[in-house]
C-alpha cells in the first residue's frame, strides 16, 4: 500500500498569515496537536507548528513563521506506508505532511490513519491467535515452520520476523495463525523441537488496542 491510498485531505494546512489563535481553533477543530503551514499562492510547504510552540510563545500572540519547525519530516505519495510508520515510530510523530517532489503540499498522514491501515493489511483484526517462537541464529528457518503449523490445518495470516538485536540474540517469529484453540498446533512445533515463547488471541476490545498492535508488527518488522 502506497501513501497517496490514505492521504487526508480534509485537514488544511495554516498560512502563515493566520494567527496563533485561529491555529489554535483549527488544531482543536481537527483533534491534531499539530498543523502544516503553507504559502497560499505557491502551495508549497514551509514548515509545522504545534499546539504547545504556540502556547509556550512568552509573546502571548506570535507569528507562525517565527514558531515554525523548519524541514519538518514528509512523506511522498509513491512511499510505501512501511516506511512512513518507520518514520513516524522512530520520530514519535502523530502525523506527517505529504509533499511532491516540488515541496507542495498535498494533504497529511495521521497515525491513527496509518496504523488502521496497517491492521487490515497485516490482518491485525482477523480472528486468531498470534504466537512467538524464538531460534538461535544458526538453527533459523521459515520454511520447516510454516510446513509443520500448514500440517494441522491452519492457516498462517501474517509473519513478522525480529532479527537479533539489542534486546535479544535470537530471530524471533511473530506468527498470526487463524485459529483460537492452538493446542494441534503448538503441540506439533513442540514435537519438533520449536519452543512457543508466548501465545495470545487478537480479540481486541478498541481502536486503541487495534493501533498498539499494529505498532507492535511493525516493530517486529524491524523497519
Amino acid at each position: 500500500m502506497l501513501v497517496l491510498e490514505i492521504i487526508n485531505i480534509d485537514i488544511l494546512p495554516l498560512r502563515v498569515a493566520d494567527s496563533a489563535e485561529a491555529a489554535l481553533d483549527s488544531m482543536k477543530e481537527y483533534k491534531v496537536d499539530e498543523l502544516p503551514i503553507v504559502d497560499h499562492t505557491t502551495r508549497k510547504l514551509i514548515g509545522v507548528v504545534s499546539r504547545e510552540s504556540l502556547v509556550d510563545n512568552e509573546s502571548g500572540k506570535p507569528g507562525l513563521f517565527a514558531v515554525r519547525r523548519r524541514n519538518p519530516l514528509t512523506a511522498t505519495p509513491d512511499q510505501h506506508v512501511f516506511d512512513v510508520a518507520r518514520t513516524m515510530i522512530l520520530n514519535n510523530l502523530k502525523q506527517i505532511p505529504v509533499v511532491d517532489e516540488k515541496d507542495n503540499f498535498l494533504g497529511v498522514i495521521l497515525r491513527t490513519e496509518l496504523f488502521r491501515a496497517l491492521s487490515g493489511m497485516l490482518n491485525v483484526s482477523e480472528q486468531g491467535s498470534v504466537i512467538t517462537i524464538e531460534q538461535e541464529k544458526q538453527d533459523f528457518t521459515l520454511s520447516e515452520i510454516v510446513r509443520i503449523i500448514e500440517s494441522e490445518d491452519a492457516k498462517i495470516l501474517g509473519i513478522a520476523v525480529q532479527s537479533p538485536g539489542d534486546i535479544s540474540d535470537h530471530f524471533r517469529l511473530s506468527i498470526k495463525i487463524n485459529l483460537t484453540d492452538m493446542t494441534r498446533v503448538k503441540a506439533a512445533l513442540n514435537r519438533y523441537g520449536f519452543i512457543i515463547t508466548q501465545e495470545s488471541g487478537t480479540e481486541p476490545e478498541n481502536q486503541a488496542e487495534y493501533e498498539d498492535r499494529a505498532d507492535e508488527f511493525i516493530r517486529f518488522l524491524d523497519l
